[in-house]
């Protein structure tokens, strides 16, 4: 009840990154069959310290089944402002997590999203101030992670992560295994550092 009212339930200790004004954002496409397969853009972005509250909004996208945005640099522009409005203050930082885009789009999709970013960030006088860290995390991936003993495997515990061995040598990702599966289910989700 409380988090439905904007209230803040929980809220985790001492978050990196978080010692200069930080916005934390969160991007992902919905294909509506109810909309003759539009699709449907969410943006939420974080307005405190503790990315407990957020500021979201939603756009139904004119092409069917477009997968990237053709509007975040005036969601990524009211954000920002939005942000100023709380804090005072325009953020120094924003980590943007992007979901929903295989490794066969990052071209297409990540990078045209980065530069609207981009061209967000300088529309309000910050490109010389503000650093970016855009994260693809992507859930359709054919790797499988198990713990325990040989012939004893087993799942690994939600919380899991994988950031070596397996990796991209080329790029800055990582696997994280978010939650608890049925034997034999652990699918984990790679995060891709982009760009930082």
């Amino acid at each position: 009840m409380n988090a439905k009212l904007g209230g803040i339930p929980w809220a985790v200790d001492n978050l990196p990154f978080m010692d200069q004004p930080t916005m934390i954002c969160g991007l992902d496409v919905f294909h509506a069959t109810n909309l003759g397969k539009k699709s449907v853009l969410a943006l939420s972005a974080s307005m405190n310290n503790s990315a407990t509250t957020y500021w979201s909004t939603s756009v139904v996208q004119d092409d069917v089944g477009q997968e990237a945005s053709n509007t975040l640099c005036n969601g990524m522009t009211n954000a920002c402002e939005a942000f100023k409005r709380i804090n005072g203050k325009y953020p120094a930082r924003i980590i943007f997590y992007r979901d929903g885009v295989g490794e066969g789009q990052v071209e297409g999709v990540c990078r045209a999203e980065i530069s609207q970013i981009k061209q967000a960030v300088s529309g309000l006088g910050l490109a010389d101030s503000l650093k970016l860290m855009y994260i693809n995390c992507s859930k359709r991936v054919n790797t499988r992670i198990f713990a325990g003993d040989p012939n004893r495997y087993q799942n690994p515990l939600p919380g899991t992560v994988v950031d070596g061995g397996i990796t991209d040598k080329d790029v800055y990702e990582f696997y994280l295994v978010s939650v608890a599966a049925r034997q034999g289910m652990t699918t984990p989700t790679r995060y891709t550092v982009i760009y930082d």
